[in-house]
């Protein structure tokens, strides 16, 4: 039988509590609860649910990235919950981000890829250089020292003007994408578009202070579309979404907290 003490108890009876919209108590028995039993992550998120109840939303996120590694799901779902840091105001006169970003110091060598270890090398050969390799342009500059594909952000911007509404898509074709970087916020949808008579297997890998994760790994068929959720820890910047199956088709994405970027 199960005692007084038994971490499913005191689970269900937060949950009592919380219906009876008595929250600190129900706080209180799931902190209980997980002390018992801290693999119930059920727990770990409806405790997140109770904190962002009583508006501290520090400790919700919290739960989000101890949730983020035993749970995806959940801590999407406990994420999605959250108010969003940056806040969403009428903006009059607005100004707008444009300039140029130059290349300082030698440019680092395309990468090669020989195409022999394709998995559909009949197609492959056609988007090769004639010597059965892919090249990819990690860095393209002009003959003005002009860098092409570059992300700027502004940083420290707590409110302004809304996200755009409409979904961002990376296209594939002939195993490349036109959009060698992007910017996208924290939860945001990406739209996979794959236009190829090939599978790609579509890989995100997030870079922490701690090394680099595989996140999402899931195929998209040929001329099939998908839409990704890009969602990286709290303290990520940066990321990559590639093709396992064919890694000369890649993107990178730098995570932005406002608008304000281009």
């Amino acid at each position: 039988t199960l005692g007084y003490d038994h971490a499913l108890l005191r689970y269900n009876r937060g949950l009592s509590f919380a219906r009876l919209n008595l929250t600190e108590e129900a706080i209180q028995e799931l902190k209980l609860s997980l002390k018992m039993d801290p693999r119930n992550v059920k727990a770990d998120y409806n405790l997140g649910l109770f904190y962002i109840k009583q508006n501290k939303q520090d400790e919700a996120r919290k739960q989000v990235n101890k949730l983020y590694t035993r749970n995806n799901d959940l801590a999407k779902k406990l994420f999605d919950s959250l108010l969003p840091k940056y806040k969403v105001m009428s903006v009059d006169n607005g100004g707008s981000i444009k300039g140029r970003v130059s290349m300082i110091g030698k440019i680092p060598s395309p990468r090669f890829f020989p195409l022999i270890a394709s998995p559909n090398l009949e197609y492959c050969n056609r988007i090769s250089d004639g010597k059965g390799h892919r090249i990819l342009f990690d860095f393209t500059v002009s003959e003005s020292r002009g860098l092409k594909d570059t992300v700027v952000k502004l940083i420290g911007i707590e409110k302004g003007k809304s996200f755009p509404n409409k979904i961002q898509k990376m296209v594939m074709k002939r195993c490349h994408t036109p959009k060698y970087v992007i910017g996208a916020r924290n939860g945001e949808s990406l739209l996979l578009e794959n236009t190829d008579p090939v599978r790609h297997e579509v890989v995100a890998y997030e870079f922490t202070t701690r090394g680099v994760n595989q996140r999402s790994h899931r195929p998209v068929d040929a001329n099939t579309s998908q839409v990704r959720d890009i969602f990286v820890k709290d303290d990520t910047e940066n990321f990559l979404i590639k093709c396992n199956l064919h890694p000369f088709l890649q993107s990178r994405g730098v995570i932005v907290d406002n608008p304000y970027y281009a």
